[in-house]
């Protein structure tokens, strides 16, 4: 147990540092010339992968379009302002921005060039408008792919607070569909974890975390991993950070895949002149990391074959 309490310190520790498109569409990108701003809210390896995955996907479709790439992490926060009336001033036909800052601070003065995002979480919440490609992954798909690692579980812990209500009820919904149960319990702030956890934790056999910074920080994040562990419970986390730190399985994006699913929505924008639904375009490919040492603790069986599905593997 006091190697379990190690591995989640350490683990908390890193946590905190954190189709094809139509023939008429492929026929306008290679008969006309065309330029696309790529603006990145920094340069860490996720966004890097989404723009490869943009980037790839033109050249795959045999564009005449061009790119140049500007990173808003390389200028001061005074210097935002004269960097954005820059990008803007050029004349690029589209412009693709990576992560909430740059996505944010492009939107808030864009008027008549399209913008289209990835890399962004929760976007009705922090003020971010489409057309772009979210991070949110659907509880559909989370509990699709839960009931192939771990097919005993039936019943699914679930805390949330008055931002997360929509997480929590879409995850009701989608529970229903694929044979889980949610035990859920509402809380207005991460002080009342731990009671809220004690609460439910007899009537799962399974937890599932939920993008909620107001009750989801590094010692409520703590308190679950250790105490899930002492009772036995797996534990669904947000990202492999957290698997790290001693979820048993967490979902995530496939960043290459963002940025080639944002990609076919410019070609779209681009082919209509500029008009297009605005919509949130979901993650349509998900992959997942695996804790073995939490595996071997919580003496849980996974089928064969998961493993290797596997994108990422800790405590071999």
């Amino acid at each position: 147990m006091l190697e379990m309490q190690r591995i989640v310190a350490r683990g908390v520790v890193l946590f905190c540092l954190f189709w094809l498109v139509s023939v008429t569409t492929v026929s306008f990108a290679a008969e006309n010339s065309a330029l696309i701003a790529v603006v990145l809210s920094d340069n860490i390896q996720p966004y890097n992968d989404a723009v490869k995955g943009f980037k790839n996907y033109l050249s795959q479709r045999k564009t005449n379009i061009k790119t140049v790439d500007y990173a808003l992490n390389e200028y001061k926060e005074n210097e935002l302002t004269g960097v954005v009336d820059k990008i803007l001033s050029n004349k690029q036909n589209l412009i693709f921005t990576i992560g909430t800052y740059a996505t944010k601070a492009i939107q808030k003065s864009a008027r008549d060039t399209s913008v289209v995002f990835a890399m962004v979480l929760t976007p009705d919440k922090v003020g971010v408008s489409p057309p772009g490609v979210i991070m949110d992954i659907p509880s559909a798909v989370k509990f699709d792919n839960l009931k192939k690692i771990l097919p005993s579980v039936r019943k699914v812990g679930f805390i949330y607070s008055a931002d997360s209500l929509s997480l929590f009820e879409e995850a009701v919904e989608a529970g229903n569909k694929f044979g889980f149960q949610i035990i859920g319990k509402r809380i207005d702030s991460g002080k009342e974890f731990p009671s809220a956890f004690e609460d439910i934790a007899g009537q799962i056999d399974c937890f599932l975390m939920v993008a909620d910074a107001k009750i989801y920080f590094p010692k409520s994040v703590e308190y679950l991993l250790r105490e899930s562990c002492d009772r036995n419970i797996p534990v669904v986390g947000l990202s492999s950070n957290y698997v790290k730190a001693g979820a048993l399985v967490s979902f995530d994006c496939d960043y290459e895949d963002l940025g080639e699913q944002a990609a076919e929505l410019a070609l779209k924008i681009m082919e209509d002149g500029g008009s297009l639904n605005a919509q949130f375009v979901t993650p349509r490919k998900v992959k997942f990391a695996l804790n073995l040492r939490v595996v071997e603790m919580l003496d849980i069986k996974i089928p064969a074959g998961v493993l290797k599905e596997a994108s990422e593997v800790f405590g071999k």
